[in-house]
């Protein structure tokens, strides 16, 4: 996977799971206008984007290598 589309889908997950967890999490908090109870909540968005991301990434990999192992056989063949 090329790197700009790796950080683009870490960007649009961690983004994305922010929100939830800022909508999740409003009633708990006292003021969305304070940085202290948002902070925490975007660090775990991202911590979970970074998750996600290395799972896409490694099915990637693996199809990669199914296909790549699939066109050696062919070409042993040949």
């Amino acid at each position: 996977m090329s790197p700009n589309l790796y950080y683009f889908i870490l960007l649009s997950v961690s983004i994305i799971t922010a929100f939830i967890f800022i909508f999740l999490y409003k009633n708990r908090l006292r003021s969305l206008n304070n940085p202290a109870f948002i902070a925490p909540l975007i660090l775990e968005a991202i911590d979970e984007a970074i998750i996600i991301t290395n799972s896409i990434e490694k099915k990637f990999q693996t199809q990669l290598q199914e296909k790549t192992k699939k066109l050696a056989d062919i070409n042993n063949l040949i």
